[in-house]
This record gives structure tokens, C-alpha cells and sequence, in this order.
């Protein structure tokens, strides 16, 4: 498959792409300065989330987009890759967010989360405009993102109660090459949890 990665010069969104590298899948990497990879051994493209016509012009012919984006125009970018999905022909999208996105989590873990959602409503926001979107999606909700090499992960769907309280980086490219792997029916229009075991 053809896969873009929106934030690719992010720790996470480096390790995403790594992992794809790896892969058989063809990888086109997103940044607002195609500097930041000079020395990538993969397709770079240069474009703005912000910008509608760049967007589309790096969808273009892309089967699956990994979006892995952050700051006060999360809701106006999330907007923007969901219409130049479309338009482009995308047929689906990963959308990487925080877990307690939808005041899903119990306890007091919950009750710490929906605060932190209180001072950046922006995200629920952006999650939710993916979700409604044209293109079909699956939201990632990512508890605390370490480094290490932790590899192992576990899928929880919206609802369920995941035990982990964090994840590293290296699960997280791992468990999104194994769902791009498995098809995005599988877990098509839903939202869930990755944490480590």
C-alpha cells in the first residue's frame, strides 16, 4: 500500500516511519520543511496541514494517511486532512490522539485526563471531525508515549478499560504497521487504545 505520514519529523512520526521503511509498503513522508529529511531513504513531500491545496497535492495517489499532528489548529488541520482526503481518494485514515479523547476512561485516571481535555477541547474536537469525515478512519488513542524498546501492545476498543498507562514509541509503529497490514476494515470507523502489555 501507499502510505503518507503527516508529522513525520515528530519522535513518534520518525519512528512510524522507520518502521515502515521496514515494510513492503511504498512510504511518502509529510513536513512543512522536506530539509528536516534530507537524508531519508524514502519519498518526502513538502506541505502545510493548514493548507488545502498542498495536502491534497501529497494525498495524491495515496491509499492510507497516518496523522500525527498537534497545537492550537488541530481542529482547522483536522478539517483540512479530512477534505483532502477525499478529494485525493484516500481510503482511510489513521488518526494518532490521546486517550480520554471521549471521556472514556474510568477512575481516577479519568477524572485526571478529562481535565487536561478541559484546557484543550481543540483535540476532541479534531478527533471528532475525523471520525465524521468522508474518508473512512480509525482513531488511535495513545495513553503517555515513552522512548525504549518495548515492542509489546494491546488494542482496547472505545469502552473497554485499558490496564496499560503508557506506551513507547516503538509499539506504537509497530502496532500501526500490523493494523495497515491487516487491512483497515478491520478496524474501520472505530476508535481505540493502544497501550503497552
Amino acid at each position: 500500500m501507499k502510505i503518507l505520514v503527516i508529522g513525520a519529523t515528530s519522535p513518534l512520526g520518525q519512528e512510524i516511519c522507520a518502521r515502515l521503511e521496514q515494510s513492503s509498503h511504498h512510504l511518502r513522508a509529510m513536513t512543512r520543511s522536506a530539509a528536516k529529511l534530507a537524508n531519508a531513504n524514502y519519498e518526502v513531500v513538502e506541505a502545510d496541514a493548514l493548507n488545502q491545496n498542498s495536502l491534497v497535492q501529497a494525498m495524491q495517489g495515496q491509499d492510507i494517511v497516518i496523522a500525527g499532528v498537534s497545537g492550537k489548529m488541530i481542529l482547522d488541520q483536522a478539517k483540512n486532512i479530512a477534505t483532502a482526503a477525499q478529494e485525493a481518494g484516500v481510503k482511510h485514515i489513521y488518526w494518532i490522539t490521546g486517550l480520554g479523547i471521549h471521556h472514556e476512561i474510568k477512575g481516577a485516571r479519568g477524572m485526571m485526563l478529562n481535565m487536561l481535555l478541559k484546557r484543550m477541547p481543540e483535540y476532541e474536537a479534531a478527533a471528532d471531525a475525523i471520525a465524521a469525515g468522508p474518508v473512512s478512519s480509525t482513531l488511535l488513542r495513545l495513553p503517555n508515549i515513552t522512548s525504549g524498546e518495548e515492542l509489546s501492545y494491546k488494542i482496547d476498543l472505545e469502552g473497554e478499560q485499558p490496564k496499560g498507562s503508557k506506551i513507547t514509541r516503538k509499539a506504537v509503529a509497530r502496532a500501526v504497521v500490523d493494523l495497515i497490514d491487516q487491512g483497515p476494515d478491520k478496524y474501520a470507523n472505530a476508535s481505540i487504545s493502544i497501550t503497552n502489555k
